[in-house]
C-alpha cells in the first residue's frame, strides 16, 4: 500500500512538472505575440505548479516588464534569483528592468502607465483607444517649461 502511495505522489509531482511547463512555453508564445496581459497570466499559473522554478519567475518578470509594470518586475526577477541564485536568465531580466527604470526615474508613473496602454492598444490594432491613451498619456507628461 505504501509503494502505490509512493508511485502515486510521483505520478501527481510529474503532472504538476508537465503542466507548469506546457503553461510556461505558452506563457512564451503569447508574449510573442504581445498578448501580455494573458502571457502574465500563464506565467503565474506556471509558478503556481511549478515553485521556485527560474523559468517561470522569468516569464512572470517579462510579461510585468513588458506591461511596463517595472516594479512588480523587479520584484519577481529578485524573487527568483532569492530561490535560484545566480541564474542568468533572470539576472539579464532584473539587469533590463533596472535599466528601464534609470531611464524613466523622474517620469511621471501615470504618464508611463497611459503611454503603456496606448502601446498595447495599438499594438491590438485598437487605433482609437491608441489614441486616446496617447493623448492622455502627453497631457500626464511633465513639460518643459523652458
Amino acid at each position: 500500500l505504501e509503494l502505490l502511495s509512493d508511485v502515486s505522489v510521483a505520478a501527481e509531482a510529474a503532472v504538476r512538472e508537465l503542466r507548469g511547463s506546457l503553461l510556461s512555453n505558452r506563457s512564451a508564445c503569447r508574449a510573442h505575440m504581445c498578448r501580455y496581459d494573458e502571457a502574465l497570466a500563464d506565467g503565474r499559473a506556471a509558478l503556481e505548479a511549478r515553485p521556485g522554478w527560474a523559468r517561470a519567475f522569468s516569464r512572470v518578470g517579462f510579461a510585468l516588464f513588458s506591461l511596463r509594470r517595472y516594479d512588480e518586475a523587479r520584484r519577481a526577477y529578485e524573487d527568483g534569483l532569492t530561490l535560484c541564485s545566480g541564474n542568468s536568465e533572470l539576472e539579464r531580466g532584473l539587469a533590463a528592468v533596472l535599466k528601464e527604470m534609470a531611464g524613466t526615474a523622474g517620469a511621471s508613473p501615470a504618464a508611463a502607465e497611459a503611454k503603456a496602454a496606448g502601446n498595447r492598444h495599438f499594438a491590438a490594432g485598437e487605433d482609437e483607444r491608441a489614441l486616446a491613451a496617447y493623448t492622455r498619456a502627453i497631457r500626464l507628461a511633465p513639460h518643459d517649461e523652458a
